[in-house]
Parts: structure tokens; sequence; C-alpha cells
């Protein structure tokens, strides 16, 4: 698939963890690039691409107002020393071919807590066992 062959609604998702989100850097941003980030993170494919063609569209899409859109996204494009995440210098996002990638978007897609990941477990060896 091609960048610009994938679109909204592709079926990905990526969990939010308000604890997390409430103590990240994030917090110091605007609502709109608050809002905006969140928006990225539940509508992006499963790489974490968003497919739109201008600033504009992306704003209307987010309904984010025309004139605050621009300066969300320059806020999440920057880099943020006081981000929790070093990759990217702690930006959140970068324009690619046909839309925006969150960037880190794996990990927030593919971080589990410790019940999560011991139920995965606990569950993998229940199967096995009424299996075998």
């Amino acid at each position: 698939m091609s960048d610009t062959e994938w679109t909204l609604g592709s079926g990905s998702f990526a969990k939010i963890y308000g604890d997390m989100l409430a103590g990240s850097s994030l917090m110091e941003a605007s609502v709109y690039a608050r809002w905006l980030f969140v928006y990225l993170l539940a509508c992006s494919d499963k790489e974490g691409r968003y497919h739109a063609q201008t600033v504009g569209t992306l704003g209307r899409h987010a309904n984010i107002p025309a004139e605050y859109i621009e300066q969300a996204v320059k806020e999440l494009e920057e880099p943020d020393s006081n981000s929790r995440t070093p990759e990217h210098e702690g930006r959140r996002i970068e324009k690619i071919p046909g839309g925006w990638r969150v960037l880190n978007y794996e990990k927030y897609r593919d971080y589990r807590t410790r019940k999560q990941t011991y139920m995965a477990s606990y569950m993998k060896e229940r199967r096995a066992k009424e299996q075998g």
C-alpha cells in the first residue's frame, strides 16, 4: 500500500490512559493541540498515519476552528524538551505524504498495564491447559 492509499476509519485504535496523558507535558500545550493529539491517536491507521491533504482538512476532520489548527499542528510537530519520551526529541506528529503520522504510535497502541499483561499471560496458560 502506498503512503496515499490509506484512509480514515481503517479500524485501528490506541488505548488512552488518562493518568499517563494527564501527567504528560502535552498538558502544557493548548487545548486544541491536546484534542488534536487524542483525535489522531483514535483515528489513525495501524501505523499511526492519518490521511488529510492539508492543515485545513485536518482541522475540519478534528472540528478545530481554522484560526487554531495551524498552531495546534505546530505545537505537536515541534520538539518538546519536557517530554517523557526522548524519541524524536519529544515531537508527537510529523507531516508525511498525504497526511500526518503519530510518532511512537505503536507504543501507545501496544501499551499494557501490569494487570493487562498478567491477564494475557494467565489466559494464554489457561487455554494451553484446556487444549493440552
